[in-house]
């Protein structure tokens, strides 16, 4: 059995942790797809982006594929060896012997890769490829870096950054979150404003949620 992710878990992760934290303005906020969050109550959208590099695409894929969940006694000595050389780790649940998450060591980080993914989204935004194009956000999310990415000025180069890219096009995303795994940055483009939310007291609770809807969907997809 190959228990992998379902292809919308950084959407839906993104889904819940808005709900957690912001229960009263995205309780009824709904996974779907371009937008992948809507609001239909009040026609907002929310498009999700993963800042990543290809490199670290394609080595997280081949963790959420071959290595998670797995005994480290039977996964590829090789493939766990090219792993390691990309500045991944494994962690091992002391108890079960599995492979129960991944942590990438210090390595320097580029900010362009963020700048990047969101240019892209601006460029689809500007093509009319979303619904509530008149009220969409951005959702950024770091996973692979988010010890070094943490901090205030980080959000503030990515608000600068997309103010300067409002001078480029028509439409403009009305916020953008960003999402560094125990902060959330919540950035709201016309006012130039930063609120800072310290997601600690929440993310047990977020991650209860979403390992358990990704377990429900695993099961429903093996039982298929």
């Amino acid at each position: 059995m190959n228990k992998q992710r379902p292809n919308h878990w950084r959407e839906l992760f993104a889904q819940i942790t808005l709900k957690t934290v912001l229960p009263e303005e995205f309780w009824d906020v709904e996974l779907s797809d371009k937008p992948d969050l809507k609001k239909h109550s009040s026609g907002l959208g929310i498009e999700v982006v993963y800042a990543t590099v290809q490199k670290d695409e394609q080595l997280q894929s081949y963790y959420r594929n071959f290595l998670e969940g797995k005994l480290i006694t039977e996964v590829s000595s090789k493939g766990l060896s090219n792993f390691h050389s990309h500045f991944y780790d494994v962690i091992v649940d002391k108890d079960t012997h599995t492979i129960s998450a991944f942590k990438k060591n210090r390595e320097p980080f580029d900010i362009n890769i963020i700048y990047n993914a969101i240019d892209k989204k601006m460029q689809k935004l500007n093509a009319g490829l979303y619904d509530y194009s008149d009220n969409l956000s951005l959702y950024v999310q770091t996973l692979a870096y988010s010890c070094d990415l943490a901090d205030f000025s980080t959000a503030e180069s990515i608000l600068q950054h997309i103010t300067n890219l409002k001078h480029k096009y028509d439409i403009s995303f009305q916020e953008v979150f960003y999402d560094c795994i125990f902060v959330l940055y919540r950035l709201n483009v016309e006012s130039l404003k930063i609120n800072k939310i310290d997601l600690s007291d929440y993310y047990d609770d977020i991650l209860e949620q979403y390992n358990s809807i990704i377990k429900r969907d695993v099961t429903k997809h093996d039982q298929l």
